[in-house]
């Protein structure tokens, strides 16, 4: 849908607000479209209203049980909360629904590391480098903080 195109252009650009209206303006045309639904829960999680976002999320995965951006969205809220089991399930199940999402293995190796499953964690951390080479300094630098605030 042109609207949902549209708004992901916005988002990008970091105009939420012209994207939030590209978002209602599919959702008056198709009111159970999952992707705009689950858009326009990253656009209050962005904006850190977390309360508006996790029902988007919730309805967008009623809707679509493989949409893997639904359950990206509602894992980061959970991690943030320190929910990391919570978290790890819901990548898991991003992971599932799309597996070619590098940040997400990252992520989900992160939640890994505050549970102290280092292994399973390494292994998700090592799996998201070859998909986004980029992330190799960033990873190094999380995982030892990580696993510093653990001693």
């Amino acid at each position: 849908m042109a609207y949902i195109s549209r708004a992901i252009t916005y988002i990008d650009m970091g105009n939420k607000d012209a994207a939030l209206k590209d978002i209602e303006a599919a959702l008056a045309i198709e009111p159970d479209n999952a992707e705009a639904i689950f858009r326009r829960g990253d656009i209050y999680r962005t904006s850190n209203d977390f309360a508006r976002a996790l029902p988007e999320y919730e309805r967008a995965l009623q809707l679509d049980s493989e949409c893997a951006g639904a359950y990206v969205g509602r894992a980061a809220i959970r991690f943030g909360q320190g929910k990391y089991e919570d978290a790890v399930a819901d990548y898991t199940k991003a992971i599932q629904a799309d597996g070619r999402l590098a940040q997400v293995y990252k992520f989900r190796g992160y939640a890994l590391l505050y549970l102290n499953r280092d292994d399973e964690a390494q292994r998700d951390l090592d799996r998201a480098l070859p998909m986004a080479p980029r992330f190799k300094t960033e990873i190094d630098e999380v995982a030892t903080l990580i696993k510093s605030k653990r001693k």
